[in-house]
């Protein structure tokens, strides 16, 4: 009987340890999908905004590697350092301009949903994982 307490003991221990940490979810390369706005776009700005995701969903996508830097590609270059904070919770990116935050919504093996404030607005950038 000890020894089939020990044996699940032990099968509990090996799959804990193999947990993957929000940071392992992290790295890789991520390409934009969409952006979701908490206000509504007028109807008279929503081709603009619909070009511009168009755009982006081509030529945005950010690596984040496992040294905690990040390379941002889209219409400029921009590397930095990234953490995260809160036990996965909020990513941090931090490059010469200074330090964005984002509130990390959703982090799997395939997607990864940051809402973040700038300029005033409120938005959520949704990626997906490509290998």
């Amino acid at each position: 009987m000890i020894r089939h307490y020990i044996s699940a003991l032990i099968i509990l221990l090996i799959i804990a340890c193999k947990r993957t940490t929000p940071e392992q979810l992290l790295s890789g390369n991520w390409h934009f999908f969409t952006i979701e706005y908490e206000e509504k776009v007028s109807p008279e700005l929503q081709p603009v905004v619909d070009s511009q995701i168009a755009q982006l969903r081509q030529n945005f996508y950010i690596e984040y590697l496992k040294d905690f830097t990040y390379h941002a590609h889209s219409f400029k270059d921009e590397k930095g350092e990234w953490k995260m904070q809160n036990d996965g919770k909020i990513l941090i990116h931090r490059d010469h301009e200074g330090e964005q935050k984002y509130e990390v919504l959703k982090l799997d093996n395939d997607s990864l949903h940051l809402r973040t404030t700038l300029q005033g607005k409120t938005f959520t950038l949704k990626f997906f994982k490509k290998n």
